[in-house]
């Protein structure tokens, strides 16, 4: 199961790429709550790193099963606050954030159990269910409860579209163990993000946001290309030029947008607007990084704020206008 990819990215390297995308939820105690989770898939990855050494002893058993004992006890721990404080507060979306964690920790159970079945690539999967619902979960549903806190309105509506999303608990088992090399195999990849980019109600934005999810699947491709040497320097050019495909598509396709959202009246643009332009200065900020960083660090950070904005911009934000914009002639 040896990734040159873990051995590229240091556990320091990974926890701060976790904790860049990790959004802050506007209740501090939760959110230190989430840092602390961060922390714990942190020390799983530090595991995986570990068992990529040798053939696994007891004592990395013995290891791997601590932290999953902690990561078990302290998100179950966490899950009872969080409920506690959402039933204080009469959060409409309740129910579905309990029907939420009990998936996960069902799922996390279940993947608990295979780890040590046939391979120990089974913690592959473990690693990418953990990381999935930081991206998924927190950074989506959880935002709502954050945003409700703040003395914003979430109506039944929009709950139920962010409560559509797929879930990361679906998760088909074995994708980590079956290529033995990234927690999904490029197929898998394909396969994973396809199956979750959701239809706007747009042909043309439909399209353009296909061509969004053909550049994550370049940038994964030029990282697992890498996996076996030290990135070249046409690595890096084929970056560099995903930053410049970027830079013009942000600026013709969130104009696009907006300029169909104002014909409509849309009711959210001055939102949606917002989210397009934190979007671009994060981005600015990733390009920044880059140019004076060409680290494979850098490169996992890009492909995470990628996937994060196909997970929870497209499928969640731009979504929300499909009845609005939807219609003959588009």
């Amino acid at each position: 199961m040896s990734d040159p990819i873990f051995h590229e990215l240091s556990v320091d390297q990974f926890r701060q790429t976790l904790r860049l995308r990790l959004r802050e939820i506007k209740v501090p105690v939760f959110h230190q709550q989430h840092l602390v989770l961060v922390d714990y898939i942190t020390d799983l990855y530090g595991c995986i790193r570990e068992l990529q050494r040798h053939a696994p002893t007891e004592a990395d058993k013995q290891q791997l099963t601590r932290v999953l004992n902690q990561f078990r006890d302290y998100t179950l721990q966490h899950f009872r606050e969080e409920e506690e404080y959402l039933q204080k507060i009469q959060f409409i979306g309740l129910q579905q954030q309990i029907n939420a964690h009990r998936k996960f920790v069902a799922a996390l159970t279940d993947m608990e159990r295979r780890v040590w079945h046939d391979s120990i690539a089974h913690i592959l999967d473990l690693l990418h269910l953990t990381i999935g619902w930081l991206f998924d979960h927190i950074n989506t549903i959880d935002i709502l409860y954050s945003r409700a806190a703040e003395g914003e309105v979430i109506d039944a509506d929009r709950l139920k579209i962010v409560s559509k999303r797929p879930s990361v608990t679906s998760v088909t088992p074995g994708h980590g163990a079956a290529g033995g090399t990234l927690p999904l195999s490029e197929q898998s990849m394909i396969r994973a993000l396809k199956g979750r980019l959701r239809d706007v109600g747009v042909p043309r934005f439909n399209q353009e946001h296909q061509q969004l999810l053909n550049q994550i699947m370049h940038l994964y491709e030029t990282i697992h290309s890498a996996r076996n040497r030290t990135a070249s320097a046409a690595d890096w050019d084929q970056i560099a030029g995903l930053f410049n495909f970027l830079h013009r598509y942000t600026q013709a396709h969130f104009r696009g947008e907006e300029e169909m959202m104002q014909q409509r009246h849309y009711p959210h643009y001055d939102q949606h607007r917002q989210h397009h332009q934190q979007l671009s200065s994060r981005l600015a900020e990733l390009y920044r990084r880059f140019q004076s960083d060409k680290t494979i660090a850098v490169a996992m950070d890009l492909l995470f704020f990628l996937i994060d904005w196909l997970m929870n911009h497209i499928n969640t934000v731009d979504f929300q206008y499909k009845s609005d914009l939807k219609g003959e002639g588009i």
